[in-house]
């Protein structure tokens, strides 16, 4: 049985796989970087995936790891290999040449299974470095730069790093030679008295070029000039190639610039304007924030020195950024596609996650369309302070004042939202009341934030004539697809026979898609045009009976926006789609709807 596991999941496996006891949920997060709900949702995902319990787990101790072998067949296929990815080419950089068969006995596999990691090895490195394995008279060998040859190194312990929590063992097992944790600490010092910004994954990719520096010395050309190189030598006695120190004082000076130089007001009027077609499309006004404009030009101005020297930043947090702000990320995304038309340089997705993160900060920062809040509170300011503390930590609310349980004009003056009460009230219709049993109690907190985001999704539904983006005719039901491009074909193919966009809708479809994926989870996928160019607007729904891969998940519900110039309430129909995601009962409900009708009921269950 082939099951598909996304990257949390394995790393939840390998956890417990290392563990001969019990591991609670809080224990697997800790260790992880996520929350013990996410822990607990995955393992009932695990489990779902193999149709039996492979995660057991005992009531007051934790999990463990039932069934072992069939994980780690599963697991050989992405870890097991990707390790041999980082042999193999680490065999060829050290010695120039290897034998095919003595490199096969090495790794212990068939000379058939080193062909197929040789033909993937070439597929990801030819078009990123320009390198690439020949096989001339049994002889294994690089054909490319040398420089280039020490990117791929890099390239693949850097992913190896991340998978592993940048645990140095796994390099020191890959340079048993070199005295790793000495070299890092050398690196950091310099960085500390150069006063030098750098992030832990930084560090470690100017780590991964020095280490790699070592492993072949008999071409290099070396550096002695002042700067890291020459700290280097006189610190550890290691010499770099001119390549590779050119590369890590750009890195350097790169993380030293912390104000706005003059050669950045290109890209302010380039963000000004691209600010201005966010506003038209996305209905959010960037365009007076001077912090944001200033910060994420000098940000630009430095991915183009990325972008040509092949150094595009990395963000381990880029899956769960993705899948948390999904609206900022497509608006990052819209900035990318803007900055290619610009440069002609493609930023990568984690590059554009970047760009969401600086958008994100700003978002924040606005204050439109927060929801009103009031609390009626009888127990004074001590209290007041404690909730209006804890609310703060909730987006997109206003608090709007304490009021006495008898100032009943006071309470709905300012037309709030939602009321929060810690006694009973027994009005206030129209409005939203939420009584606090508990103010204490974390969990009251959670509750009334799952409020905010319900009254803010029937706020939307009522400010959006819904009706007009979904379409009994643009609903689809299909049993398999081949793959996303086929279904995004037949998808825009439907679109365009009822009138809804021209022929050539599928190009900006396609144009978007490369630019960054627009499926973030297990559950749904929106893609869309790179541009509001539809005839009229409207939203195409597949339902899948059996799940398409989309990069790395598996979707079985797809929204097609297809929006026209007019359309101005992208993001309420954003978070009114998303809430599928929040609610499992609901998405399993939506890809079991038969018809249009009871899609439809479903979707819009709850709206006022």
């Amino acid at each position: 049985m082939k099951v598909i596991l996304n990257d949390r999941q394995f790393k939840i496996i390998e956890v417990l796989k290392r563990q001969e006891s019990c591991l609670t949920s809080s224990e697997i997060a800790k260790k992880l970087s996520i929350s013990s709900k996410t822990v607990q949702n995955e393992i009932l995902d695990i489990n779902k995936k193999y149709k039996k319990r492979v995660i057991e787990s005992k009531k007051g101790k934790g999990y463990w790891l039932k069934d072992k072998s069939i994980l780690y067949n599963d697991e050989q296929k992405r870890i097991m290999n990707d390790n041999r990815k980082i042999s193999i080419v680490k065999e060829l950089i050290m010695q120039n040449e290897v034998d095919y068969y003595e490199l096969a006995d090495k790794l212990s596999i068939s000379t058939s299974l080193l062909n197929k990691h040789i033909k993937e090895l070439n597929k990801e490195i030819f078009d990123r470095f320009n390198v690439f394995i020949m096989r001339k008279m049994n002889k294994l060998y690089f054909k490319g730069e040398n420089v280039n040859k020490q990117k791929v190194v890099v390239y693949y312990l850097l992913e190896e790093s991340e998978t592993s929590n940048f645990d140095l063992a796994i390099l020191e097992s890959y340079f048993s030679s070199l005295d790793v944790q000495f070299i890092r600490n050398t690196i950091y010092k310099y960085v500390s008295e150069n006063k030098i910004f750098v992030t832990d994954f930084e560090l470690m990719s100017i780590l991964l070029h020095v280490l790699t520096a070592q492993l072949n010395q008999k071409f290099q050309e070396y550096d002695l000039e002042d700067g890291f190189s020459k700290y280097l030598y006189f610190e550890t006695g290691m010499l770099l190639n001119k390549e590779v120190a050119s590369r890590i004082d750009q890195s350097f000076k790169l993380s030293l610039g912390n104000h706005l130089a003059s050669d950045c007001l290109d890209y302010k009027d380039f963000l000004i304007s691209v600010f201005d077609e966010i506003k038209k499309d996305y209905s959010i006004d960037f365009s007076n924030n001077n912090e944001l404009i200033n910060g994420l030009a000098l940000h630009l101005k430095y991915a183009v020195q990325r972008c040509k020297m092949n150094m595009q930043l990395k963000n381990p947090l880029l899956k769960e950024f993705h899948k948390k702000y999904v609206l900022v990320y497509d608006i990052a995304t819209y900035i990318s596609a803007k900055f290619l038309d610009k440069t002609s340089l493609h930023l990568n997705e984690n590059e554009v996650s970047y760009i969401a993160m600086h958008l994100l900060g700003a978002l924040q920062k606005l204050n439109t369309e927060k929801l009103k809040v009031v609390l009626v509170n009888p127990y004074g300011k001590a209290v007041e302070k404690i909730i209006v503390d804890k609310l703060s930590n909730i987006t997109n609310v206003k608090y709007c004042g304490n009021y006495s349980f008898f100032d009943t004009k006071g309470i709905t003056r300012d037309k709030p939202d939602l009321i929060l009460t810690l006694v009973n009230l027994d009005l206030y219709q129209p409005y939203e009341v939420y009584k606090i049993e508990d103010y204490l109690n974390p969990n009251e907190y959670k509750l009334i934030e799952k409020l905010v985001k319900q009254i803010r999704i029937n706020t939307a539904y009522r400010n959006l004539t819904i009706m007009q983006c979904f379409d009994e005719n643009l609903f689809l039901r299909i049993d398999s697809v081949n793959s996303k491009n086929d279904l995004i074909n037949i998808m825009c193919e439907n679109l365009y026979k009822n009138g809804f966009v021209r022929e050539d809708f599928i190009e900006q479809v396609y144009k978007r898609e490369s630019i960054a994926p627009t499926c973030f989870s297990d559950f749904i996928a929106i893609p869309h045009s790179i541009k509001k160019s539809a005839l009229k607007s409207g939203v195409c729904v597949a339902i899948l009976k059996q799940p398409v891969t989309w990069n790395e998940y598996n979707v079985r519900l797809v929204f097609l926006f297809a929006l026209d110039k007019t359309f101005d309430q992208i993001p309420k129909l954003y978070e009114l789609i998303l809430d599928t995601i929040d609610n499992q009962d609901k998405y399993n409900q939506l890809i079991e709807s038969a018809n249009y009708s009871t899609f439809i009921s479903i979707l819009m269950k709850g709206r006022n």
